[in-house]
């Protein structure tokens, strides 16, 4: 059971500290999430006799630290919109 909580937790670690540049688009980042997928040999599905069950436990539990990393941690809302360039500020 151990192994299972330092697994998540090391796969949460790197979610979390994925470095997510400012001119990063959604596509780059989505790569940057794979990547980690791939390392630890997360799917997002199993095999269910001739189908496929789609975004089980593990796939949804990091992509949703991931989500909520790019939008809570790495993207600084305020930013986007207190630095408005001088010219669409006001008429």
């Amino acid at each position: 059971m151990m192994e299972n909580i330092e697994f998540i937790r090391t796969v949460a670690k790197d979610i979390i500290e994925i470095k997510i540049e400012y001119d990063d688009s959604i596509n780059t980042m989505r790569k940057k999430f794979f990547r980690i997928m791939r390392k630890y040999g997360i799917k997002q599905g199993i095999k269910d006799g001739e189908g496929v069950l789609r975004n089980n436990f593990e796939w949804t539990m990091c992509w949703n630290l991931f989500i909520n990393v790019v939008i809570e941690f790495k993207i600084d809302w305020s930013d986007l919109i207190e630095n408005t360039p001088k010219d669409l500020r006001h008429y």
